[in-house]
């Protein structure tokens, strides 16, 4: 199974009394109860391509969509690049810094995916360090440096993705969780210099598993 089934089947059905200390008190952090109350959960899993991996629903209190993580180094969003651009839009980028989306994208010195020899990421950051600055700076300027994170973490890139209002980080046994708001306020108050790969508060922007050898089924991503 995987960890988002065993967690929903560990809380589906069962009273907040019933759970486990640690469980008690996530319940009730996330459902703002400051008293004793005590209803019953229902909890299923969502299926994929959404931000929430679980709900989380309590009698009379209503219901919660949850991400749920574990391990390192997740990889939390992906995104054709002409959804993404769309997005970009309202931001009034110009055309030099699409052009250096674009550049990043494919790492091989064009904007249309037609050079013959690409780069893989190291080397296009030593070529090429005045694109991935000017994109950091760009990503990392308000407001969409916040609403990238959201974007990529609780929200994704349209509106039939099943948003997150929580991120829970660990097993059914131990983890820890935060609110949107809180890591969205976290994230966006850090502040990295970017010599390599592009920082948005503490997440990587790069190109999907690289595609090297440009095979047509991963390309734009």
């Amino acid at each position: 199974f995987k960890n988002e089934e065993i967690i929903a089947w560990y809380l589906d059905g069962k009273y907040i009394n019933e759970l486990s200390a640690h469980w008690q008190k996530i319940i009730r952090f996330i459902f703002d109860i400051q008293n004793d109350y005590n209803g019953q959960l229902t909890s299923k899993t969502i299926s994929k391509n959404n931000k929430a991996d679980i709900f989380i629903e309590l009698h009379n209190k209503g219901k919660k969509n949850i991400s749920i993580k574990e391990g390192g180094g997740n990889s939390v969003h992906q995104e054709n690049i002409n959804t993404f651009l769309s997005f970009l839009e309202k931001y009034n980028l110009g055309d030099e810094l699409k052009k250096y989306i674009y550049y990043f994208l494919y790492k091989d010195g064009t904007i249309n995916n037609t050079g013959n020899n690409r780069l893989d990421g190291r080397s296009f950051y030593k070529e090429h360090p005045e694109i991935v600055q000017e994109l950091h700076t760009l990503f990392n300027s308000m407001p969409l440096k916040r609403d990238l994170i959201e974007r990529f973490l609780f929200t994704g890139k349209d509106a039939t993705i099943i948003p997150a209002d929580f991120i829970y980080h660990g097993t059914v046994e131990d983890g820890v969780i935060a609110s949107k708001e809180e890591i969205i306020n976290k994230l966006v108050n850090i502040e990295e210099e970017s010599k390599g790969p592009i920082k948005i508060g503490n997440l990587t922007y790069q190109t999907w598993n690289a595609n090297l050898e440009k095979k047509e089924a991963y390309e734009d991503r």
